[in-house]
């Protein structure tokens, strides 16, 4: 595979979650909500996303090259595009409920992306559970932070 195909694959998710980080980074207000229990502290998210796009994009480059043809590239870009339109809804546009809500699709549509990634190969299924279960902590956050704002 070209090194421009890999670095797409892998690189793109990094390159989207920057440019919305950019885009939502002046309305960013999580040190004035109120939070729930366990909540991490801001810094903490960044350091995250960094590790779990990465992993996003090694997991589809994986599948991509090693998988079978079975094509989950409309699962994969839906779940991409969820990501980055959850932090614009939930920080620049101040859309507690709809954030809470689009999370939750989020979350499953992942889920399905685990189950695909299962089915076909399993390197890239393995690479996706963190981002799953993080995935899973930001839906309880954002749930949260809708109830007790």
């Amino acid at each position: 595979m070209k090194l421009i195909k890999k670095s797409f694959y892998i690189f793109t998710p990094l390159l989207l979650g920057l440019i919305v980080a950019f885009l939502i980074k002046n309305n960013i207000d999580y040190e004035y909500l109120v939070k729930p229990p366990f909540a991490p502290p801001s810094w903490l998210f960044p350091v995250m996303w960094t590790i779990i796009y990465f992993l996003i994009g090694l997991s589809f480059y994986l599948y991509k090259t090693y998988g079978p043809i079975k094509d989950i590239n409309k699962v994969y870009y839906s779940q991409l595009f969820l990501n980055l339109l959850w932090p614009i809804l939930f920080f620049n546009l101040k859309f507690r409920f709809i954030g809470t809500v689009e999370i939750i699709f989020l979350s499953l549509v992942v889920l399905l992306l685990l189950t695909l990634y299962f089915r076909y190969y399993k390197t890239s299924f393995y690479l996706t559970i963190p981002y799953f279960i993080w995935l899973l902590f930001a839906t309880y956050l954002t749930f949260s932070i809708y109830l007790l704002n």
